[in-house]
C-alpha cells in the first residue's frame, strides 16, 4: 500500500471517530432532564417499562437480575423477577409502532440496539441536540 493510501486511510479513520464522538454525545441523556416522564407520556407506557427502559439505554446488555434490581432493587414489595419479561412485553408493544425493539440474549437477559436507542430517543424528545 503506498504511502498516501495509508494517509488517506488514517484520515478516513479519524473523521469515523470524530463523528462517532459527536453522535454519541447528541445522544447522552441526563436524567435530570425528566427522562422516565417523557418516556411514559411520549410511549404510554406504564412506570416500571419507563425504568426498564432507562436501565437499557446504554444499549449494554443486561440480565433479568440487573435489570431488576435496578427497577425494585430494595424495595420491601418486589415483585417475582418473572415480571420483568412481563414488563418487557409490555414495552416491546409500545415500541413496535415506531420501529424499535429490544433484543433477547437467550438465557441472559436484554439489550436494546444502539440504532433503536436513536429512533426511541427521537420519539421522546431526549438526547438530541438541535
Amino acid at each position: 500500500m503506498s504511502n498516501a493510501a495509508m494517509m488517506e486511510l488514517v484520515r478516513e479513520n479519524e473523521l469515523l471517530r470524530a463523528e462517532n464522538a459527536e453522535m454519541k454525545a447528541l445522544l447522552r441523556v441526563d436524567p435530570s432532564v425528566d427522562f422516565l416522564e417523557r418516556a411514559k407520556l411520549e410511549l404510554g407506557i406504564m412506570p416500571q417499562c419507563a425504568q426498564i427502559l432507562w436501565a437499557l439505554w446504554d444499549c449494554k446488555p443486561k440480565s433479568r437480575d440487573a435489570i431488576f434490581h435496578s427497577v425494585w432493587g430494595g424495595k420491601i414489595d418486589q415483585p417475582e423477577i418473572k415480571v420483568i419479561d412481563v414488563q418487557v412485553c409490555r414495552l416491546r408493544a409500545a415500541l413496535a409502532p415506531h420501529g424499535a425493539s429490544i433484543k433477547t440474549i437467550w438465557g441472559y437477559g436484554y439489550q436494546l440496539p444502539f440504532a433503536d436507542r436513536v429512533k426511541i430517543a427521537a420519539v421522546i424528545g431526549v438526547g438530541i441536540k438541535p
